[in-house]
């Protein structure tokens, strides 16, 4: 997962360069053409069931399904957010996705037990009449739903 993990934080700082400010929508919509690029197979703005004791809920809406490639072995969610910080709520909202993973029916949804959040800084720094894109513009977090516990496995990748 390194091998995907630094292509991905790599494009994304690509995105963010030119496009940092912008709408969480356009911000998605870039890394789905670097993704193209770069020839990884997704799905993009996909549904996921959220359930509680079998009982479907209502619908989530995926930002990103990552299939196996490079060295990522299994399928990954990815969420995209534009926010000064990643917050406890992005965090909150990767988790119900893990954890309704298993009961959809969707085949490629039941085995996810990994997911990124990925936040662009969504302002830009202004000082005296001159503006520029803070330089820990992106950041991420890797989180693994195992054993019915939200894991954070960031520092295991090291980049």
């Amino acid at each position: 997962m390194q091998k995907f993990l630094k292509t991905f934080i790599n494009l994304s700082k690509k995105v963010y360069k030119q496009l940092g400010g912008y709408e969480e929508r356009f911000i998605q919509m870039a890394v789905a053409v670097e993704l193209r690029e770069h020839k990884i197979d997704f799905l993009r703005e996909t549904n996921i069931e959220l359930f509680y004791k079998n009982h479907a809920l209502g619908l989530g809406e995926l930002d990103f399904l990552i299939y196996p490639c490079m060295d990522l072995k299994e399928t990954i969610m990815i969420e995209t957010k534009v926010s000064s910080k990643l917050s406890d709520s992005h965090r909150q909202q990767l988790k119900n996705y893990l954890v309704s993973a298993p009961s959809n029916v969707n085949k490629s949804l039941g085995s996810v037990t990994k997911g990124i959040l990925i936040n662009y800084k969504g302002v830009e720094d202004y000082d005296e009449g001159m503006y520029s894109l803070p330089p820990d513009g992106v950041t991420f977090e890797v989180w693994e739903l195992k054993n019915s516990k939200f894991i954070d496995i960031t520092k295991k990748y090291k980049i």
